[in-house]
């Protein structure tokens, strides 16, 4: 009696895993034939030509994508979405060859905009009917191409980068927030959608795309670290390491950038990169965070000093403060090695205070003085520290 359950349940799981496999294959065949076909002979083919290939693969594709809907089970649910994915691909050249004919969407970024609304649309319907990951996907990034390339259509590049920036910020807040399909997925589209519009308008506005695109990405790393509580951990780690991958791409052209420029402007730049990375030092999801914490603190002393350059006053003033806060963050057992940096930029911004605002022959030794008194007020709270955690381990100690 067993043995004729297991046998039919064993049948159908080879069948169904031979379908699969046939789908993939079938549409990886099909797109890679168009792909051919537009690259080699598509200029050959007239209209109708056009239409009825492109066409009729979308019609296949999205027709065998409905078969397998009916069923479901994990392989057909997989299969389903390939297929249809492979008719949103079609239907994209439909759109571009109907586009180009009666839209006059022959070139950019009004072919773009035909093409990534078609997929948008076709997604969306595919979603609606039948949620799945790859419709999601192509759902949301149809609908960020689109509003990029219809906002450059009519207002230019800087306003393209910054309408993407603000809905896919919107996306990612949404996903953050509410419990959505896919939300880790989610907010890591409308991340890396945010940081990529933010860049992109750069390419027109240079000073305005890379300070959106480095605050884009700090605010990421910080909201991993505070949406504790309200957003689950693969959301917060999804937008963390999205947010530091994007300091990395942005930091780095914003500072050549502004050097060029202004101290300031690159001293402040520098100095929020140092904020992120001392925040997220601070946050559960971060490993090694002492030493996160350390090198995010130089960073914004070193952000400071270079805002020195044209404005000693601001930076003196805003690194010696900078400097107490990291020395009191540092009194905290977790983050000990601050406090040394902390110290250290003391030694540095006070004295330069001291020679900036009391300028002449006077300075110098009232710098000297100061400087005196740092370390020792530095060397009696560090043996404060260690005094406290020496009485602290024997109280705990067993008797």
């Amino acid at each position: 009696m067993t043995s004729d359950i297991v046998m039919p349940l064993r049948t159908n799981r080879r069948a169904a895993a031979v379908a699969e496999s046939l789908g993939y294959l079938g549409g990886s065949l099909g797109i890679l034939g168009l792909v051919l076909l537009a690259v080699r002979s598509w200029s050959d083919f007239g209209l109708a030509t056009r239409l009825t290939l492109s066409g009729g693969a979308a019609l296949v594709f999205g027709a065998s994508g409905a078969v397998a809907n009916a069923s479901t089970s994990a392989a057909s649910s997989r299969l389903r979405q390939y297929l249809w994915f492979a008719a949103t691909a079609s239907f994209g050249v439909v759109a571009a060859t109907f586009g180009t004919q009666w839209l006059n969407a022959d070139e950019d970024p009004r072919r773009i905009l035909v093409v990534a609304g078609s997929v948008f649309v076709a997604s969306a319907v595919m979603w609606w009917w039948r949620a799945g990951l790859l419709q999601h996907v192509t759902a949301l990034a149809g609908a960020l191409v689109a509003v990029g390339a219809g906002s450059k259509e009519m207002w230019g590049t800087t306003t393209a980068g910054l309408a993407v920036w603000a809905m896919a910020g919107i996306v990612a807040l949404v996903a953050a927030l509410v419990p959505v399909p896919w939300r880790w997925l989610t907010a890591g589209i409308g991340a890396i959608g945010a940081i990529g519009g933010a860049l992109y308008g750069a390419t027109e506005s240079t000073a305005v795309g890379l300070v959106t695109a480095v605050a884009t990405s700090a605010v990421l790393v910080v909201a991993a670290n505070y949406l504790d509580g309200m957003s689950d951990s693969d959301v917060r780690l999804t937008l963390a390491i999205v947010g530091v991958v994007g300091l990395i791409q942005s930091a780095p052209p914003a500072i050549d950038h502004f050097t060029d420029q202004a101290g300031l402007n690159t001293g402040l730049v520098v100095g929020l990169v140092g904020i992120t990375t001392l925040v997220a030092a601070m946050s559960d999801l971060m490993v090694l965070g002492r030493v996160t914490a350390a090198v995010g603190g130089s960073i914004m002393l070193i952000g400071c000093a270079i805002a020195g350059t044209e404005s000693p006053d601001f930076a003196t003033v805003v690194g010696s403060l900078l400097a107490v806060f990291l020395v009191g963050v540092g009194l905290t057992p977790t983050y000990r090695s601050t406090a040394f940096v902390g110290i250290a930029g003391l030694l540095v911004f006070l004295p330069w205070a001291v020679v900036t605002f009391f300028p002449g022959d006077d300075g110098v030794p009232l710098a000297i003085v100061v400087a005196g008194a740092l370390v020792t007020v530095g060397g009696l709270g560090y043996w404060r520290l260690v005094d406290r955690k020496a009485r602290r381990n024997e109280r705990s100690e067993p008797v």
